[in-house]
């Protein structure tokens, strides 16, 4: 969405649109770029409006009784035979959303990340399981269990199977090659993120690698938690904790947060480890850390779970509110140490738009209503302060996953 509004006449009414918002627009013209079953769909969607609104209905109704997953997501004749009562039974109506409109048959995800310790994985987990399950498309999840041997394995056992989509976030590049290029020649359309599945320079046929500037993550939680130590003019002692060392991901926040250090000569590093995303290895780490500093100013964590386990050392040394805690991912539990005052800020690494959007794409992909896709896809995601709080932790609660 980006904001732009529906233009009004000086009385205050919307000028005459079709349900798509297109303006009067000749139906050949809107039709002509889509692949001849889209087409079918979008005419009987035409059909259906019409005469829903030769009933005295409104547009709004009329959505509202479609579904905006019949309008947005599903093939639309499987959609509208269920609104015309050829099927009371909403689970038969989600079951057909989720199929091959060319063959009929449901399609089937796959999908692998890093595991279910880190919450924003867990996360990126169960969003995959709602959307699927909403559009009725057959799901399978194997957990990395933040290990790439285990992680391989799993995958070269999914490797066997046929696939529609496949989504991975890969715990070390250059490990799964062999298992991923046998789901691509099988049909699969492949998409990794935010860690990439081949070396970099190597091409093995993936769709699109799906990630979010992690250089940005790095430099704007920087900025702020310098700031918040006491800006430009300040002093003090830095740690960084990182995540998988393996991951390609983690350089680029470091390399954001010392970006953002140079505005800030004062403060320096002290340590700078690899917590591996594990919050008991970096609980570990920051046991260490309070014996070997008495004064710690900035605890920058590449995940919120690392920094809670840095957060409950603190708090067992009685040096809590004594260190400017920022991370990254923005989960609940973090905004909530934001309103609080325990973390400064964290960056929202939307694991709605990492792990749900393969199957959107994918999806239109095998529907034909796209032919293909950008080889890298930039997402965005915002810096979480006391002033956004609220509405991304409204937008990412269960059962919406908006962000």
């Amino acid at each position: 969405m980006n904001g732009d509004r529906v233009p009004r006449s000086h009385g205050g009414k919307e000028p005459a649109m079709s349900h798509a918002g297109h303006e009067d627009e000749p139906k050949a013209a809107r039709f002509g770029e889509l692949s001849p079953e889209i087409q079918d769909h979008q005419r009987e969607v035409d059909e259906y409006f019409t005469k829903q609104e030769s009933k005295g209905l409104t547009r709004r109704q009329i959505t509202k009784r479609v579904g905006i997953a019949g309008l947005t997501l599903a093939p639309f004749a499987a959609v509208l035979q269920a609104c015309g009562g050829n099927s009371s039974d909403a689970k038969d109506a989600a079951n057909e959303t989720g199929k091959d409109t060319r063959k009929g048959v449901s399609l089937a995800m796959f999908a692998s990340n890093c595991g279910l310790v880190p919450s924003w994985y867990a996360q990126g987990n169960r969003q995959q399981k709602f959307y699927t399950e909403l559009l009725g498309a057959k799901y399978q999840y194997a957990d990395g269990e933040l290990d790439p041997t285990k992680q391989r394995a799993s995958i070269e056992n999914a490797a066997t199977k046929k696939w529609d989509i496949v989504h991975i976030d890969a715990l070390a590049p250059g490990t799964i090659d062999r298992p991923i290029k046998s789901m691509i020649s099988k049909g699969a359309r492949v998409f990794e993120g935010p860690g990439q599945i081949a070396r970099p320079g190597k091409e093995i046929g993936v769709t699109s690698w799906l990630h979010q500037s992690s250089f940005e993550m790095g430099q704007t939680v920087g900025h702020a938690l310098f700031e918040a130590a006491g800006g430009k003019g300040a002093e003090g002692n830095v740690i960084i904790t990182r995540g998988a060392a393996a991951a390609v991901q983690v350089p680029e926040r470091g390399k954001g947060f010392k970006e953002a250090m140079k505005d800030y000569p004062g403060f320096k590093v002290v340590a700078d480890d690899f917590g591996n995303w594990d919050p008991t290895k970096s609980q570990t780490l920051w046991e260490a850390y309070v014996s070997r500093f008495p004064k710690i100013d900035i605890g920058y964590f590449m995940s919120d779970d690392m920094a809670f386990a840095g957060l409950k050392v603190l708090e067992g040394s009685n040096r809590k509110g004594k260190t400017k805690i920022g991370g990254t991912d923005a989960m609940a539990p973090a905004i909530d140490a934001i309103k609080s005052g325990d973390f400064v800020a964290s960056y929202r690494h939307s694991s709605q738009r990492v792990h749900v959007f393969p199957l959107f794409i994918g999806r239109a992909m095998k529907m034909g209503a796209i032919k293909d896709a950008p080889r890298e896809i930039k997402l965005d995601g915002p810096l979480v302060t006391k002033d956004n709080a609220d509405s991304v932790k409204w937008l990412q609660q269960d059962n919406l996953y908006l962000i």
